[in-house]
């Protein structure tokens, strides 16, 4: 088995957080299915789809209530995306996003599943495309160029592999941690500091 490819990968997921299916079915109806799987799911539920072989991409709501304290304690240990129609409940890391409007919301999910890093981009069903070519199928590196230029408010333990995954395959990038906060940077700007 290739080292940067996890043990039953699911692919990327989208996890769709909401009690009501209107947000199920529009984004199902705006986003294209080869980039992203949706998972619909009740706040209840949320825990269930936190599981290493379930590893969400992306958790979506516009819940206005609180998750339970055992996704949010996940939540505050994985690079998940968090995107909020509305504002982001109390107890999700810092990194959660809130959008006042639908359209906000959807173009923020398209500008992650579209976005480059230097080369970098998602590979069209899930993992990252590399400069050279090379896919790798690393989850935490998969987050960091989603959100990038934007940092995790994670521990630097929650990207575990993603720096020897880069060095390996000589991409000039590397992880930057200040006050709690990770975020991919070039090489050159990590050197010069």
């Amino acid at each position: 088995m290739h080292p940067d490819i996890p043990l039953r990968d699911p692919g990327r997921t989208l996890l769709v957080v909401s009690e009501r299916p209107d947000l199920v079915a529009a984004l199902s109806a705006a986003l294209p299915s080869t980039a992203v799987t949706l998972i619909a799911a009740g706040a209840h539920e949320v825990e269930d789809h936190l599981k290493p072989e379930r590893w969400p991409f992306m958790l979506v709501s516009d819940q206005g209530g609180e998750l339970s304290t055992a996704s949010q304690m996940v939540l505050r240990l994985r690079p998940v995306l968090l995107y909020w129609r509305g504002t982001p409940p109390a107890g999700l890391p810092g990194h959660a996003r809130g959008f006042p409007r639908f359209q906000d919301l959807l173009r923020a999910i398209r500008e992650a599943l579209d976005n480059r890093s230097s080369g970098m981009m998602l590979a069209p069903t899930h993992g990252v495309e590399l400069p050279s070519g090379a896919w790798v199928g690393s989850p935490p590196l998969q987050a960091l160029v989603a959100a990038h230029p934007l940092p995790f408010n994670l521990p630097r333990t929650a990207f575990g592999g993603v720096s020897a995954t880069l060095s390996r395959h000589q991409v000039p990038w590397r992880l930057r941690t200040a006050e709690g906060w990770v975020r991919l940077v070039p090489l050159d700007e990590e050197q010069s500091r």
